[in-house]
């Protein structure tokens, strides 16, 4: 480690490109190389610049990333201990959520999760007509149509090769959190009544 802390003395501040809508701390999570050098200089004390189109919507948390610092094993362990138990709780919250909203009579179904970041739903209100009368008939008029009215990312199946427009998608709790969830249902749930 002190070798490591004598190279990183004296360098310029390490440089992250931020390329992605995904935050930080995802991104360094799925690129190793990214996260040591990033950990590393946040960990001894080296300033870290982001850079990159979506560079202004992160910060840097140096105690998170001191604490994922390559040679701290127990570390990491800890925090993707705590970054599944807080995906499996948005998971559970959502799944939920839709399991509530079809018990009111709504179009709409979500399989338990399964352990990974997307939760599979369907949303299925084919042949209704949004208040401005335009009639859904498929799953990209159902994806622009709950975006546009609701303010919810859905990814149709079609992105994943299917052919068919049966109203599944998939919803992602990566990079959302529990309060935002909890005001994402109502919304859905509206739009939704609002269709005739």
């Amino acid at each position: 480690m002190a070798g490591r802390r004598q190279a990183l003395e004296g360098q310029a501040p390490v440089v992250a490109d931020v390329t992605r809508g995904a935050t930080l701390e995802r991104r360094q999570a799925g690129d190793r190389v990214g996260a040591v050098r990033l950990n590393e200089a946040a960990h001894h004390g080296q300033r870290v610049l982001l850079r990159g189109p979506f560079a202004s919507r992160y910060r840097v948390d140096d105690s998170r990333l001191a604490s994922l610092a390559v040679d701290d094993e127990a570390g990491i362990r800890r925090y993707q201990t705590g970054f599944k138990r807080q995906l499996a709780v948005r998971l559970d919250l959502l799944h939920q959520g839709f399991q509530t909203l079809k018990a009111r009579g709504l179009p709409v179904e979500s399989i338990p999760p399964m352990g990974a970041i997307y939760l599979t739903v369907r949303i299925n209100p084919f042949g209704r007509r949004t208040p401005e009368g335009a009639e859904l008939l498929t799953n990209r008029d159902v994806r622009r149509y709950v975006l546009e009215t609701a303010g919810i990312g859905i990814v149709p199946f079609g992105a994943f090769g299917s052919t068919v427009d049966e109203g599944w998608f998939r919803l992602s709790v990566g990079a959302v959190s529990e309060a935002e969830i909890e005001a994402a249902l109502p919304r859905l749930e509206e739009a939704l009544r609002r269709l005739t």
